[in-house]
């Protein structure tokens, strides 16, 4: 039937429907040309406490509340809408879109505006497509933003996608809602077969872009078929009838998350539980429908209800931003913290919505006269001044960070959703000095051994003027990434300094800057010999003396002295050390903090998992069974084909060009992978620019060097990882192998370790030649063309000699929130996790070793 003929009949049947008339759809008020029967307070107030709902869900990231059905709740309002509509199905669209994407395009104008600053000030390269751009125009699949966002600034926007999809289907879902039951069965019968095809792996609708639409139109275009079949009078059952279908819906939802479980986004990630609580909580509703609405129709709800409803749309788009920017001024973890951030969200929100709620006022104002709009049109040039002054001025927090979303708290936050790290190349202007920065305080007493510094919150800063230029942002996944629904990807994972008061900076007393190996290998050099290398490794099995005996008094004293003066932000911290035979761990909190991590329980050694892995990589170079610039091989049942000039030297670098396959077309948050399924979502993505020169840190990178040693060695890589462990001896360390949702730790990030066994993996790696001989080392230790060693990162102070040789403080791995660092001069092995984090680990790291090197004289 034409869309005409059914918008025709649908005005017919407005006289034989109920008297009441829904509040709005879900991007602003209804005219009252479309509401004969006036608002409907009961609609404002379940939107209204619907979109408090997921401000919350983004603020605590507790699982329990996404059983609370908002999103369900959002659609079926803004399906009681779609029996609203004038003469014709064009107009109605028209009308809706406007008030859908006016809004939507002046927020991603100002997104757009700080990602091309923060693009060009980090010097990032951007592997954008023309769909992702068209995305930001007409949303008809998910928006996405830059990396550098953790997600925080466009996750959410699958809100707006899944609503135009319901406008352009008005017509469908009209129909459907004259036959209920029969669209029912269509859509249980749908989401089945979804499910069925992601147990199976099933390409297309087991996973991926295709499966996340059609979910959400089968799932959430139901919802919004049950809004209009509200809004035709068709609900006839009792309340007994009603309160018994919620308990059987119910009870359905909570039967099958307990046998088959919930993913890491809890309900909002599960079609099946999404679909069954929605139905239960509408029903809940339905069976309480008078006392509903006669709370909602007492003034003052009335009153709070139609105001947050009419700046809805306002307020879902900038909430996450507002979220952010609160955690950098409340980096606390605890319960109360949550509730001052809570509390300062709020206020942003107040000011976001004075700032940009016009833009919503004015997509809405185009249906009918408002008796205000001469004087909205005298106040829209002074709000888009006053607008403008504000975007600009915060421009400048890319540099401080606060725009870069609060991995200070992201525990908190979201639990389980990936940060950004701020792991990128070190910048050639790190290494261009002769000597050591001038700037550097203390000074290096002897080859072997570092001036004492003294805990001070007076000293000048001597963090190197120029330490690290961050090239792009990748996920450090110690967790499983963010779910394609909403948390919104969430994370607030994303990083420069915090906002906060700036804590006074550390006095840094670098080890002297240490010929890292032979002069640095470009892209093709040739690999270098042992003949060649031997004389020139200062990694070698000879170890500068450690002392008799470690104080463990004297050691607690000065970490918590350096947390508490040298960088008062960092409220838990834990280091392990290790000197010749001594070693020593421990952590340092402020009082009622509970820590991430301790010296006697593993933890997910995240990214320091690819020392492992580029270790076998060297070993199997030295071999000569891998070759690090030839082609690399296919990988054993790969259907993608391998770009051109892909090498093994590329892979190890982060200078392959390989998107990480978090952020690859096709990536779908809510299915385990394996490391085939990760690369492949790698290959088949393009190349980033700058391929085979710049550095982008991407996971796929090390997961195609799993994949390849277990090619060339004839075994499996949990097996070699083994056969490592056991050679060092570490007694706390093992593969994780745990399938999870939406990633794969395997060779990029799947150790699970201790501080005492990483302390003694780093010391048996980077100074001895227990795991690697003299050749294998070098080439990790050598820092190249990419200013990065062969699976090793260096820490600054840095510098250049004379023959061309590139020098650092230490050198080897860190993760989103520490590291692992050798520091040749004095023999020290450090291993530190800190909280909140920072953008800055190389400089805590550096600074705690120099505090905690002077305390083992």
């Amino acid at each position: 039937m034409h869309p005409r003929s059914l918008l025709a009949r649908r005005n017919d049947r407005q006289t034989r429907g109920p008297a009441t008339a829904p509040l709005l759809t879900a991007v602003g008020p209804t005219p009252s040309s479309e509401r004969p029967g006036g608002r409907d307070h009961a609609l404002d107030l379940l939107r209204a406490v619907s979109l408090a709902r997921v401000v919350l869900w983004h603020v605590f990231a507790q699982t329990w509340l996404t059983w609370i059905a908002a999103i369900p709740v959002m659609f079926f309002v803004a399906g009681t809408l779609l029996e609203r509509g004038h003469s014709s199905y064009q107009s109605f669209v028209a009308r809706r879109a406007r008030r859908l994407l006016l809004p939507f395009w002046f927020y991603g104008a100002i997104v757009a505006v700080f990602s091309l600053v923060y693009t060009v000030d980090t010097h990032q390269t951007s592997n954008r497509t023309f769909a992702h751009a068209f995305a930001w125009v007409v949303p008809v699949v998910d928006p996405v933003g830059a990396g550098w966002t953790g997600g925080w600034l466009s996750s959410h926007l699958w809100y707006l996608r899944a609503y135009l999809w319901i406008i352009v289907l008005s017509p469908l879902l009209i129909r459907a809602a004259r036959r209920l039951w029969l669209a029912a069965a269509a859509v249980v019968a749908g989401v089945a077969l979804l499910e069925a095809a992601s147990s199976v792996g099933l390409v297309v609708l087991g996973h991926g872009t295709a499966r996340i639409l059609l979910g959400d139109a089968l799932v959430y275009g139901f919802f919004a078929t049950l809004g209009v079949w509200y809004r035709q009078g068709r609900l006839h059952a009792s309340v007994r009838a009603r309160t018994i279908a919620a308990v059987v819906t119910g009870g359905g939802a909570l039967a099958i998350a307990t046998t088959f479980g919930l993913p890491s986004g809890g309900v909002n990630a599960s079609y099946p539980v999404e679909l069954l609580i929605g139905v239960a909580w509408l029903c809940g509703l339905a069976a309480v429908e008078k006392p509903l609405r006669a709370l909602a129709d007492r003034p003052f709800i009335a009153h709070a209800s139609t105001s947050l409803s009419s700046r809805s749309l306002t307020v879902y788009l900038w909430h996450p931003a507002c979220i952010v920017l609160a955690s950098f001024v409340v980096t606390g973890r605890g319960p109360v913290d949550a509730f001052v951030r809570l509390a300062g969200t709020i206020v942003l929100l107040l000011v976001a919505v004075a700032l940009t709620g016009w833009v919503e006022a004015l997509a809405s104002a185009g249906s009918a006269p408002h008796p205000k709009r001469e004087r909205r049109a005298r106040g829209l040039g002074v709000a888009t001044i006053v607008s403008t002054l504000v975007v600009g001025a915060t421009i400048p927090l890319l540099h401080s960070g606060a725009v870069s979303a609060a991995p200070s708290v992201r525990a908190s936050l979201v639990p389980g959703i990936p940060a950004p790290s701020a792991r990128a190349a070190l910048s050639d202007s790190a290494f261009k000095s002769s000597a050591p920065a001038a700037s550097v305080v203390a000074t290096v007493t002897s080859a072997t051994t570092v001036a004492p510094v003294p805990i001070t919150t007076n000293a000048p800063a001597t963090v190197p003027t120029a330490i690290a230029v961050p090239t792009t942002f990748a996920p450090e996944v110690s967790a499983a990434p963010a779910i394609a629904r909403l948390t919104p990807v969430a994370a607030v994972k994303t990083a420069k300094k915090s906002k906060a008061p700036k804590p006074p900076k550390a006095v840094v007393a670098p080890a002297t800057s240490v010929v890292a190996t032979t002069s640095a290998p470009t892209n093709n050099a040739a690999p270098i010999t042992a003949s060649t290398t031997a004389a020139r490794v200062t990694p070698t099995t000879t170890m500068p003396a450690g002392p008799a005996a470690l104080s463990a008094t004297k050691l607690q004293a000065v970490f918590d002295g350096w947390r508490a003066q040298v960088q008062p932000a960092i409220t838990s911290a834990m280091v392990g050390i290790r000197v010749g035979t001594q070693s020593w761990s421990s952590k340092s909190a402020n009082p009622g903090v509970t820590s991430k991590y301790s010296p006697d329980q593993p933890f997910e050694a995240a990214s320091i998992t690819k020392t492992f892995t580029a270790a076998l990589v060297l070993r199997d170079v030295v071999k000569g069974t891998i070759s690090l610039d030839d082609p690399v091989p296919a990988l054993t049942g790969e259907a993608a084909p391998v770009p051109a000039g892909l090498t093994v030297r590329r892979l190890l670098t982060h200078t392959s060009g390989l998107v990480d396959y978090a952020a690859a077309p096709g990536y779908n948050a809510n299915i385990p992978l394996t490391a085939l399924d990760a690369v492949t979502l790698s290959l088949k993505a393009p190349l980033m620019a700058g391929a085979g020169t710049n550095v982008s840190y991407a996971n796929s990178n090390y997961l195609y060097l799993g994949l390849l040693v277990e090619q060339a060695d004839g075994k499996s890589y949990p097996q070699l990882v083994s056969e490592l462990i056991a050679a060092v001896g570490l007694k706390n360390t093992h593969l994780d192998e745990t399938p999870r949702p939406g990633w794969i730790g395997f060779s990029s990030g799947g150790i699970i370790s201790t501080a005492d066994d990483l302390t003694l993996w780093g010391q048996s790696l980077l100074s001895t030649n227990k795991v690697l001989d003299a050749k294998g080392l070098a080439l990790m230790t050598t820092v190249g063309d990419a200013n990065l060693g062969l699976g090793t990162w260096p820490a600054c102070p840095c510098s250049t000699d004379a023959q061309g040789v590139k020098r650092y403080t230490a050198i080897g791995h860190h993760t989103a929130d520490g590291g692992m660092f050798y520091f040749p001069a004095t023999g020290i092995t450090v291993v530190a996790m800190f909280e909140p984090t920072g953008d800055d680990t190389h400089t805590r790291i550096v600074s705690l070793a120099s505090a905690l090197t002077a305390a083992t004289k």
